[in-house]
């Protein structure tokens, strides 16, 4: 039983108390340590045992995350600021499926190992950019974090690698994040919990670097299961898509342009395949050229486009394009810039100590862009404008934000051939999406419905989509 000294506590007298004699005692019956994510109160022998092993590590190297904004899928992003570890790579055990058996796609596999080794180490971990928190080789929390570690918790040697998390008062449940924070004594739960990520510890004091130590030293601890996991879902989910849009069955394109294009759907700004397909044929300098154009990260300057180095938020849009996809491939379609930029150019700045700058120069895609972004959202909003309003409702939800003002604008543009088409519904709809738990501030929505003459029981769900009861 041990010694009864140990299992009981003196409490204070009660706030208030008129006696400052007055003693209570109660028996600390000994919680499972591992049970603390289910608590709604955590024991003090709970949280002196995180404390104490977050105070054992030995903490990495980090170097500060600035705080910024940027351009995201969703529009513009906060980004927090917080620290960065570059981590220690590991390699998985098992590169290619047993179910892929093609020699192109053997060579495309292979080539995906080099082209996401400048993605960031297994280990890596990062807070304070528009993502909140990236674990592992560029794995970013909402998007594809949760996925990998899910994987990783199923592996054979699963069950060590979330004990240890747990050791160290890290849980993932599903999607949910919890976290021990050791000053309010209490569990971060969500979103919360990556926010407490983010961020920099005031002087003096580490808790943050511990927590982020704690990630990176479990992946080492585990670093062939962490590797397999994260190359598991690279190629579950990038790999089969190529696969699936039938590039590695055509000649023209190189493992190397496949890749690339890979890692720009890892990246998240990016042309779809049907673009990249109709655009550039497999050309690394039309990839190129197109990816830029996409993402938006140039400036105008004359008849040329400039990519600088560094965005707020941490994006590093030259060096990420150049240096970081392709795996340094880009540089045998560039030229280093040595004169005055011509017209059409898109030139490259590159981050200080690096060489440059360089051009991209005399491509031309043959390709209208903005027309095929138009004709595809008209073709959208006709497959489901007479889908019923649920339905409808949740099909633009799932676009995301910047998507939907796109599609939104684009309908309700008098240049566009299809005009307001299928009558008002699809731009109401877009604007309840748009403006979704606004409240009473989006009552002109509810009133556009009422004017394009929607059935009562259509309007009743825009209101609801709106946040008017």
């Amino acid at each position: 039983m041990g010694d009864p000294s140990e299992r009981f506590k003196a409490i204070p007298p009660p706030a208030g108390s008129e006696s400052d004699k007055e003693t209570r005692i109660h028996l600390d019956l000994g919680v499972d340590f591992y049970s603390w994510p289910t608590l709604s109160s955590l024991p003090d022998s709970i949280l002196k045992t995180v404390k104490d092993n977050r105070a054992a590590l030995t903490l990495k190297t980090f170097r500060p995350v600035p705080p910024g904004t940027a351009k995201g899928k969703d529009g513009l992003l906060k980004a927090p600021g917080g620290y960065s570890y570059s981590g220690k790579s590991f390699s998985a055990p098992k590169v290619i499926p047993d179910d892929v058996t093609d020699e192109k796609q053997i060579k495309v596999l292979n080539r995906l190992v080099t082209e996401i080794s400048g993605e960031g180490f297994t280990s890596a971990v990062m807070t304070g950019d528009t993502a909140i928190f990236t674990w592992g080789s560029g794995f970013a929390h909402k998007y594809t974090l949760e996925p990998w570690v899910n994987a990783a918790f199923a592996m054979a040697d699963g069950p060590a690698f979330k004990k240890e998390l747990l050791n160290y008062g890290i849980a993932l449940e599903g999607s949910t994040w919890k976290i021990i924070d050791t000053d309010t004594e209490k569990t971060v739960v969500g979103e919360d919990a990556m926010r407490f990520l983010a961020g920099k510890d005031p002087e003096g004091t580490t808790a943050r670097q511990q927590m982020l130590t704690a990630y990176a030293t479990v992946t080492e601890d585990h670093g062939p299961t962490a590797a397999q996991a994260q190359w598991d879902y690279v190629v579950k989910t990038y790999f089969r898509e190529a696969v699936k849009e039938g590039v590695t069955a055509m000649n023209e394109w190189s493992p190397e342009a496949i890749c690339y294009v890979i890692h720009c759907h890892m990246w998240g700004i990016h042309p779809t395949w049907t673009q990249f397909k109709e655009a550039t044929h497999g050309s690394l300098a039309k990839i190129l050229r197109l990816e830029v154009e996409v993402t938006g990260f140039y400036e105008k300057q004359g008849d040329h486009l400039v990519v600088q180095p560094s965005r707020a938020g941490g994006t590093s849009p030259s060096v990420t394009m150049l240096a970081n996809m392709g795996h340094g491939c880009m540089f045998g379609v560039v030229t280093p810039l040595v004169d005055t930029p011509h017209s059409g150019d898109i030139v490259f700045n590159m981050a200080k100590g690096q060489k440059g700058p360089f051009v991209l120069r005399g491509v031309d895609l043959g390709y209208d862009l903005q027309k095929k972004e138009h004709d595809q959202i008209n073709d959208d909003i006709a497959k489901h404008q007479n889908y019923e309003i649920n339905a409808f409702i949740k099909y633009f939800k799932g676009l995301g934000y910047a998507k939907v003002l796109k599609m939104r604008n684009w309908y309700s543009a008098k240049e566009n051939p299809a005009f307001e088409k299928w009558g008002p519904r699809p731009r109401v709809v877009m604007d309840a999406v748009l403006h979704a738990k606004e409240g009473n501030g989006a009552q002109w929505v509810v009133d556009q419905a009422g004017w394009g003459k929607l059935p009562p029981d259509q309007i009743e769900v825009i209101k609801a989509t709106v946040g008017i009861t």
